[in-house]
């Protein structure tokens, strides 16, 4: 019972949906599609209202992505 409430904590949580979803599918729904957990996520959150997540609602995933400066590799040819 311990794990379960552990796995609860860590939903509550978590500020972004991806993260929640995720803890929830290492921990019983491995079965599962993530996009279906997210489903189920979105059911749980909005319409049973069984838990509220963050106070300023989830954060959407944000991404850094490096810039390359050279086409050195990547089998580019530049024409001059």
């Amino acid at each position: 019972m311990l794990a379960h409430y552990h796995v609860i904590l860590d939903i509550l949580a978590s500020v972004r949906r991806y993260h929640a979803a995720t803890v929830l599918k290492k921990a019983c729904l491995e079965h599962l599609a993530l996009g279906e957990i997210l489903q189920i996520l979105h059911v749980i959150v909005q319409v049973k209202k069984w838990f509220i997540p963050c106070p300023h609602g989830w954060q959407p995933l944000s991404f850094t992505l490096k810039v390359a400066t050279d086409n050195a590799g990547v089998g580019i040819k530049q024409q001059s």
